[in-house]
């Protein structure tokens, strides 16, 4: 039932972040399938998900410092990059 559960808050997730369903919808039954979990479980997928976004995390990590190795960037090209943004989002400040 944990894994069950776990995979479909993982699967709303990733329908959520790639814009492609009502996420409140999919949350809803998420939810209500969690409140059915004892403590224990419920302990369980949160750890299993903390576990898991830990791991996502350093692995983004790593391959960010990889690129800034490989191609490293300058602060005065970003801040002129985040400015043309700007400019374009918001007109000439």
């Amino acid at each position: 039932m944990v894994e069950q559960i776990l995979a479909k808050l993982w699967y709303t997730i990733n329908k959520i972040v790639k814009g492609g369903a009502d996420g409140g919808k999919y949350i809803q039954k998420v939810m209500e399938l969690i409140e059915t979990l004892t403590p224990d479980e419920k302990k369980l997928i949160y750890k299993k998900m903390n576990d898991e976004i830990n791991g996502k995390l350093l692995n983004f990590l790593d391959v960010i410092n990889e690129r800034a190795e490989r191609m490293p960037i300058s602060v005065d090209d970003i801040t002129k990059e985040v400015e043309e943004i700007r400019n374009t989002n918001y007109g000439k400040i």
